[in-house]
């Protein structure tokens, strides 16, 4: 994505430096932070899977064994670092997380796992190859207008998960989400980027 990515990452990054200095002063909420701790140990080692994904990407490694690595590595942190059983694990793994109801941390991180996402894989796949079959010559090209677009933009679902826990771990809520720039600039971007790529090509066509 970085050839898309880089001109509504630098606006977005002068949007927050300009905003910034009205800003001065205001101390991050460090509650959840403090609330994850009660219940997950913060190790530095947590952070492998995540860095995983990033070090094998640019390392052009097939996404499927990158995610691979990454899971295992989560996984193995899980039953190590964190304590876990295997039977959570896998549990977890398939329905998601699972707090008590009405506590902070149910708020936060129930749902998710592999049950939750067999649906929408499902109708994304169907509706995928429907709509946009014939539409790009390349799957390459296919993957990175669908990174573009509707998974950008999902996190500005608020009762989403790719946008509510965002929101709650910084503390604010959905307000917030106005001042995401960069899923609003994405998509925007490579929109009238695309516009204009056609109209240059149009015109070269009738020169020529």
């Amino acid at each position: 994505m970085m050839r898309s990515s880089v001109v509504p990452f630098l606006i977005s990054c002068v949007l927050y430096v300009v905003l910034s200095k009205n800003a001065e002063g205001m101390e991050p909420d460090m509650t959840t932070v403090a609330l994850v701790e009660e219940y997950f140990s913060l190790h530095w080692v947590t952070v492998l899977p995540a860095l995983l994904i990033f070090v094998l990407a640019f390392l052009h490694v097939d996404v499927k064994i990158a995610m691979g690595i990454s899971i295992l590595t989560a996984a193995v942190i899980a039953l190590t670092i964190q304590g876990s059983s295997f039977t959570e694990l896998l549990t977890t793994m398939w329905r998601g997380a699972r707090f008590g109801e009405g506590s902070q941390m149910a708020e936060l991180l129930n749902g998710g796992g592999i049950m939750s996402m067999v649906k929408v894989a499902a109708i994304v796949m169907i509706l995928t190859n429907q709509i946009c079959e014939g539409i790009y010559d390349r799957n390459e090209d296919l993957a990175l207008a669908l990174e573009n677009t509707v998974i950008v933009i999902a996190a500005l679902i608020p009762w989403s998960i790719a946008g509510s826990v965002p929101v709650m771990t910084v503390g604010s809520d959905s307000r917030c989400l106005w001042f995401a720039f960069y899923l609003y600039l994405l998509p925007i971007w490579n929109l009238l980027k695309s516009y204009l790529l056609r109209i240059f090509s149009t015109n070269s066509v009738r020169i020529s």
